[in-house]
């Protein structure tokens, strides 16, 4: 007979305390490694000289010293891809429960939902922490992770937003998110799915051959993506003036705010060289790594992230970036640099195109 699932947390703390908290490491009966610690090289990334020198601050639960080093080391450990076998696991209010561990899918504690919880012999957990509050993470961890657990029974909790193209992305993708707040799980798969190896390569490789599918390129070779007022606020100051000399110099614009998921995704697929403003939507690009593609980032100098390089690195696709100057809540960026960077990496990809 098992006891309420609301005594789960409280069990959880009586153990912890006595015997110490619990990790996927300790709590797991079987750990299955399913691709192996791999090594590697960064492609290096593109910006003119002075750009990190404008950085004042990393992102929301970044680390600046970390995100400035993707952009300079060449060398990369890829971790491993595991898979922990956890039994009898209790799924409540946004974390995962077994013996002394507590496994975080929310950032902070969800308010307790008057659901029937559910009983599952078998699951895979398809949700991570960053994916249920961000879609880019959603759309890149997630829906990647899916793959993995969809032989065993995905099982995934409600996100903290519902951004409009999701349903959308689930057809493209052939998966069914069907979000569970409570449940009692005989036998509980959880992965650790974050580095950009082999394994997650092959899958990102998958998705796009189904959204491929489903739509068909338009091939404009340059695209600036417009990310307007969508999700957190980061506004371009001189927006106007960039898209004015940009589509002078042969850039269409795509609006995230107005251009319907299917103009956004088939204008992206095959562009050579996309410009936007650094953010989640931009994970709209779904590069084919024979297209040797391009991101530049325009950064705001108080929030700087390179998170997208490691993705971008997995598909054989450039990242670059422009560094901002904060003007009265938006952020200025000098045309000048923009057209410069353009220019450097277009005559980058031109010589790995050669290679």
């Amino acid at each position: 007979m098992h006891l309420p699932l609301k005594l789960s947390p409280h069990i959880r703390n009586i153990k912890r305390l006595f015997l110490g908290p619990g990790t996927l490491q300790s709590t797991a009966r079987e750990v299955e490694v399913l691709c192996a610690e791999e090594r590697g090289e960064f492609i290096p990334a593109t910006y003119l000289d002075g750009q990190l020198d404008k950085v004042t601050a990393a992102a929301r639960g970044t680390d600046l010293t970390a995100q400035l080093s993707h952009l300079k080391n060449r060398n990369i450990v890829h971790a491993p891809t595991i898979a922990y076998h956890i039994d009898n696991a209790v799924l409540l209010n946004g974390s995962v429960y077994s013996g002394r561990m507590r496994h975080f899918l929310y950032p902070k504690l969800a308010k307790p939902e008057a659901t029937v919880p559910a009983h599952m012999n078998k699951a895979a957990l398809a949700s991570t922490m960053l994916g249920v509050e961000y879609f880019g993470h959603w759309l890149k961890d997630d829906c990647t992770q899916y793959l993995l657990a969809e032989e065993h029974g995905a099982l995934s909790v409600p996100p903290l937003h519902t951004p409009p193209h999701r349903s959308l992305y689930e057809r493209y993708f052939s998966q069914k998110w069907r979000p569970v707040s409570q449940a009692r799980i005989d036998h509980l798969i959880i992965y650790q799915d974050f580095s950009q190896n082999s394994h997650k390569r092959r899958r990102y490789q998958l998705l796009t051959s189904r959204i491929r599918s489903h739509l068909i390129p338009k091939s404009p070779a340059l695209v600036y993506l417009k990310r307007g007022m969508t999700g957190v606020a980061r506004l371009v100051a001189n927006e106007d003036e960039i898209i004015k000399a940009l589509l002078k110099k042969g850039f269409i614009v795509v609006d995230i705010a107005s251009d319907s998921l299917e103009i956004i995704i088939t204008s992206l697929m095959d562009a050579k060289i996309v410009v936007t403003m650094e953010g989640s939507h931009f994970w709209h690009c779904w590069f084919s790594p024979e297209n040797r593609s391009g991101v530049i980032t325009l950064q705001p100098p108080d929030r700087f992230t390179s998170v997208a390089k490691g993705w971008l690195d997995a598909v054989s696709a450039q990242f670059g970036l422009v560094v901002g100057e904060k003007r009265e809540g938006a952020t200025w960026f000098s045309i000048s640099d923009i057209l410069k960077t353009i220019d450097l990496m277009a005559s980058g990809l031109a010589r790995s195109r050669d290679q």
